[in-house]
């Protein structure tokens, strides 16, 4: 497993009060660009984890100093929204020795402000990163966030010399969230018809070929989620022309090479160049309309028939189509007989995790497999596919398209 949740109870009273009343904390910019990103000036951080272009390693325990730029890609989102941190680092990549980074040597925490205080929490990534023969390394995180109210990122400094200690506050920013939530992604939900295939114990998985893969699922009953920004650095040789967009967490619109397209009740998502798959639904979000109206699911609602164990039997596939079986419940949409439903796909190569509502970060709901540092570098961790509508007809194993 890729990912794990590390809480340090540090605190019991705000993360940043730690910090002496006198000392200013540097402010994170919103920055869309590279030219917007560098513009903010570097920071200097200590980090214990240093590898040179040269390949030499400083000894651990032993800090060196790190110049490094930090943004975020806004300080406004709408209810169960995210926003997206990036770090850029120049000359050096990390060893992550001790696997607690999560933002290139930082540690990010998050917390609403007013809420009962929280002990920090970290994300921490099983990166194992060398060095990369690469000028200038990007880091990013995506940060969920949840109900209305103002919340404060802060990015601590990993290397921590006395452990008892408060890590060091490096920069923060204050993110005001309002609003409802604005066609928001929720994950698939489980279906007892893939229960029923796993079981065979036939060691043979119908439906999934070298082409395609596919899997039985139900639209959802609630939850809302977002991508995953990428879990490894992205490299660059050179430091892009100042007005290079920095990458996006979910494009504005659709990717022509994402599409969506219904038969009989499978929904049909073909994936330029491809990708390697090991649960279809670790990859995927969706969102949905009855009538044209956007469907907003409950944030904090639980699928009662999510399976709590894979299966062991199943297998990684390179595919360039994946097939969901939609066993639809209109009843989760309030759709009744004769209703337009539109359905939209959102692809995450690096998978995903669930907003909750909630200001604490809990476990991401799903994992997804890793995947190789994409070259070119992204645009955005996350593809949508065009809308499809279809009319329901009344009997949810015969969807007629629109």
């Amino acid at each position: 497993m890729r990912r794990l949740i590390l809480v340090l109870s540090l605190l019991l009273c705000g993360l940043s009060r730690g910090q002496s009343g006198n000392e200013t904390i540097p402010q994170i910019q919103v920055t869309h660009t590279w030219g917007d990103l560098l513009k903010t000036g570097p920071l200097t951080v200590e980090s214990d984890e240093v590898i040179y272009p040269d390949g030499k390693q400083i000894e651990p325990g032993k800090p060196a100093p790190v110049s490094v730029w930090v943004g975020i890609d806004r300080d406004h989102a709408t209810s169960d929204g995210a926003a997206l941190l990036y770090c850029v680092t120049r000359g050096v990549s990390f060893s992550y020795i001790h696997q607690n980074q999560d933002l290139g040597p930082f540690l990010v925490g998050v917390q609403k402000i007013n809420d009962l205080p929280l002990p920090l929490s970290a994300f921490v990534f099983p990166q194992n990163s060398v060095y990369h023969d690469s000028t200038y390394l990007l880091f990013t995180q995506s940060v969920p966030l949840g109900g209305a109210g103002e919340y404060v990122i802060e990015l601590f400094q990993a290397f921590n010399p006395d452990p008892k200690a408060t890590p060091k506050l490096a920069a923060k920013i204050e993110v005001t969230v309002s609003g409802e939530p604005v066609l928001p992604w929720s994950p698939w939900a489980a279906s007892k018809k893939e229960d029923l295939r796993w079981g065979s114990g036939s060691g043979i998985i119908l439906g999934m070929t070298d082409t395609y893969t596919s899997m039985a699922v139900c639209n959802p009953v609630g939850a809302i989620a977002i991508p995953s920004a990428s879990e490894e650095f992205i490299p660059y040789q050179e430091v892009p022309a100042p007005d290079t967009p920095l990458p996006q967490l979910i494009p504005d619109q659709p990717d022509p090479e994402t599409q969506l397209k219904l038969e009989g009740n499978n929904l049909i998502v073909s994936v330029s160049p491809g990708v390697a798959v090991y649960y279809p639904d670790d990859h995927f979000l969706t969102r949905w309309w009855v009538n044209d109206k956007p469907f907003v699911p409950d944030p904090k609602a639980k699928d009662g028939d999510a399976s709590t164990v894979r299966s062991l039997a199943a297998r990684v596939w390179y595919v360039k189509e994946v097939r969901f079986e939609l066993d639809f419940r209109p009843e989760r949409l309030g759709a009744k007989k004769g209703d337009k439903i539109g359905v939209q796909i959102l692809f995450c190569p690096e998978g995903w995790q669930s907003c909750g509502g909630s200001s604490q970060w809990g476990m991401p709901m799903t994992e997804a497999m890793k995947s190789a540092n994409p070259s070119p570098p992204p645009a955005s961790f996350s593809s949508p596919s065009n809308r499809i509508d279809f009319i329901y007809s009344g009997d949810p194993k015969n969807l007629q398209q629109k």
